[in-house]
């Protein structure tokens, strides 16, 4: 059993005051002088999948709800294709828009990027093959979008409520 910090009616010795000054002190050097805190803020998946005989065009289309950034984005193919295909990331807004071409000759890439994005801001990803006797019939693609720390909500949990 654990000895209690304070016992009733007795008084407090110099030994058990430095013992808490000191459990203080490290607190308030993990928080920082600064009092910033560290917040955690979940990135959301926005992905689709596309399948058929000869895919071209818009892949993926989304509309964001909320602020917030990109921070990387994955396209994989069913196979590699023959001689390239090129992807265009369009990103627009109601005062201008963004467009990022670029040609991918491997079956999957993965890169980490960071554009901000507003509410109302929508992306297209568009595909085409460079050389059309080689269509292409598989395509997933997936983004990670973190809203901005103001669009979140904040709860309190217990302790408790949290371990499973």
């Amino acid at each position: 059993m654990k000895k209690p910090i304070f016992i009733q009616n007795t008084p407090i010795d110099e030994k058990r005051i430095s013992f808490i000054e000191r459990i203080v002190s490290r607190l308030a050097m993990s928080i920082g002088e600064s009092g910033n805190i560290k917040v955690i803020t979940t990135p959301y998946p926005i992905s689709n999948c596309v399948v058929g005989d000869d895919v071209s065009g818009p892949v993926l289309r989304y509309m964001f709800c909320a602020s917030g950034h990109i921070s990387s984005y994955m396209i994989h193919l069913g196979k590699a294709p023959k001689g390239g295909a090129n992807i265009s990331l369009l990103i627009e807004s109601g005062e201008a828009s963004v467009n990022n071409s670029f040609i991918m000759s491997t079956r999957q890439i993965q890169s980490k990027i960071s554009t901000r994005v507003n509410s109302g801001d929508r992306i297209t990803v568009s595909i085409d093959p460079i050389d059309k006797k080689f269509p292409i019939t598989e395509v997933w693609i997936s983004f990670l979008w973190t809203p901005l720390l103001k669009e979140t909500s904040i709860k309190s949990f217990l302790i408790e409520d949290l371990e499973i």
